[in-house]
């Protein structure tokens, strides 16, 4: 059988649920010629110098060979190209070309859990992408709406996530020779964007131009490495791969200042010594936001906690005609779920993504809780929102958000941070 047809096989008859299988058949084992006859099973595999194979549940488990394999190599990769056909797999709709680890991620993650509730994801998937996908039809486990996604089997997909994180090993490639070196040619390359932006060298907006021009050029070398699969957060690239091999870059010390001190030599290439005090400054620096002034935040965290702990939610609507005006984008019309929109003098109760986005682009009031008209410090339903209201003596936990947030800018003070350019559309941020 050829080694896609028996991983075909193998995948619906569940062995993705085998941690050894899936083991041996994305790696090389060592085990003893006849250690399958301690526990035979359909498809398991037996590894030999030369040859691979199974035991075929058709053939009372006698072994059978596995075709297309090369020795001295695992019998498959989570990249290796698989031809799929609709009906293969419950979730699977259409034909296509995927790789083995989708099919992999999709019977483990997907159909384990959601059976065909959920279409057969290609590509590059992450966790909040399935969030994202269940979280409006997730109902309560009695739930007789036989299309909705249960709380029991949300459970079972993140018990699979974490199953999933088993195979790292053997699927996730952290170390090839270009991982760990510098692209070639990149202190000439850095040479020349030095020298067209001389003049402005310690502008925060130069400095972030050049480390993306940096990033760029080592993204190209990368492309098309085993390591892409490791090297997948802003982090690996813009930081730790930026200080190591491309440019330490800029730092701004102990002082506030809009200018920044430009560390042009990377790790590998040797410390500036004339950047000496710069270096270490910006290390007494982290250390200090993440000592002491830390604690503004906290303190705002408490402040606002006992600020607010009487604060709850006593009515369903206290009939307000006000709200908060805006004009939902894209990027902010779903936070319209659950609240009350006013448009024309009516008010609608949005309940779903379906819904919010027939408010795309209008101008609209929605209600809010500064415009709340019971009286003292309660609010009604109504104006706080759907997810609000299920809580109503946590109001408190809600407004000490923002105390947090300071807390986490100066927790994250110790850690490197790239410099990036972003374009911000001012009038969206405010809405």
């Amino acid at each position: 059988m050829n080694k896609l047809e028996f991983y075909k096989k193998a995948m619906a008859a569940k062995l993705y649920e085998n941690k050894s299988w899936v083991i041996s058949l994305l790696a090389l084992i060592n085990e003893g010629a006849n250690d399958y006859k301690i526990n035979p099973y359909a498809y398991r595999i037996v590894q030999t110098p030369t040859m691979f194979y199974y035991c075929d549940p058709e053939k009372n488990l006698e072994l059978s060979p596995i075709e297309g394999c090369t020795p001295g190599k695992p019998i498959l990769h989570f990249k290796d190209a698989i031809e799929m056909k609709a009906g293969e797999m419950i979730n699977l709709k259409t034909d296509l070309t995927t790789s083995v680890g989708n099919v992999f991620f999709n019977y483990c993650c997907i159909v384990h859990s959601f059976g065909a509730k959920v279409d057969f994801l290609d590509g590059d998937v992450s966790v909040e992408d399935v969030e994202q996908l269940v979280a409006n039809r997730m109902e309560d486990n009695d739930s007789k709406n036989t299309n909705a996604i249960l709380v029991s089997e949300y459970l079972s997909f993140t018990n699979s996530i974490y199953y999933m994180t088993n195979f790292t090993q053997v699927c996730v490639n952290a170390g090839t020779p270009k991982s760990l070196t510098a692209p070639p040619g990149i202190v000439e390359f850095k040479k020349g964007l030095l020298e067209k932006y001389k003049d402005r060298l310690n502008d925060p907006e130069t400095v972030a131009t050049i480390d993306a021009e940096l990033v760029k050029f080592d993204a190209a070398y990368l492309k098309g490495d085993e390591s892409e699969t490791f090297l997948i957060s802003n982090k690996s690239k813009n930081i730790v791969r930026k200080k190591m091999f491309l440019m330490l870059g800029a730092e701004t010390g102990l002082e506030e200042k809009v200018g920044v001190d430009l560390i042009t030599n990377s790790l590998a290439e040797g410390w500036q010594i004339e950047k000496w005090s710069a270096m270490n400054n910006s290390l007494r620096a982290g250390t200090f936001n993440r000592s002491t002034q830390t604690q503004l935040g906290g303190e705002s965290v408490k402040w606002q906690l006992r600020a607010s702990s009487n604060i709850t939610i006593t009515e369903e609507d206290c009939e307000s005609k006000l709200g908060k005006t805006l004009v939902p984008n894209k990027s902010t019309v779903k936070r319209l779920i659950g609240f009350r929109v006013i448009l024309d003098g009516k008010q609608t109760l949005v309940e779903n993504a379906e819904q919010a986005g027939t408010y795309l682009g209008k101008s609209l009031m929605v209600r809010s809780p500064m415009y709340c008209k019971l009286p003292k410090t309660d609010y009604c339903k109504a104006c706080v929102g759907a997810n609000l209201s299920l809580n109503p003596t946590g109001i408190s936990l809600t407004i000490s958000e923002y105390g947090s947030a300071f807390l986490g800018l100066f927790l994250a003070a110790a850690h490197a941070k790239a410099l990036l350019l972003a374009k911000m559309n001012y009038k969206e941020a405010l809405t």
